[in-house]
């Protein structure tokens, strides 16, 4: 039971929303966007200049799409094999995410 939810999860967050030569977006794509709003909020307090925590929020996208790429490697069927544009949406949505935290705790933190 418990294993046909997982699958029934995977696969609804592998549908594709859009997927044409120029976009590619599935409902993997807001968990991305949800994981770029959380790391920056992780993040935000413990860098000073904007360069730092936009950095950070880049490398921790970018080491968990290497991280993604190991699990598919494996032979597991968590994630499906990406293409190249399928990754560079993974980190566009992440780093959106983590662009709002970044504009959000900025403003209120002037306040």
């Amino acid at each position: 039971m418990l294993n046909e939810i997982r699958l029934g999860i995977i696969n609804f967050l592998n549908i594709d929303i859009i997927n044409n030569n120029l976009v590619f977006l599935n409902f993997w794509h807001l968990v991305h966007f949800c994981s770029g709003l959380i790391i920056m909020w992780i993040i935000f307090d413990k860098f000073k200049k904007a360069r730092e925590k936009l950095s950070v929020l880049l490398v921790s996208l970018i080491l968990w799409e290497i991280f993604e790429w190991a699990v598919i490697m494996s032979g597991s069927l968590l994630f499906k094999v990406e293409t190249g544009l399928d990754i560079l949406f993974d980190l566009i949505a992440g780093f959106l995410g983590g662009i709002i935290i970044y504009h959000y705790k900025t403003k209120n933190n002037k306040n």
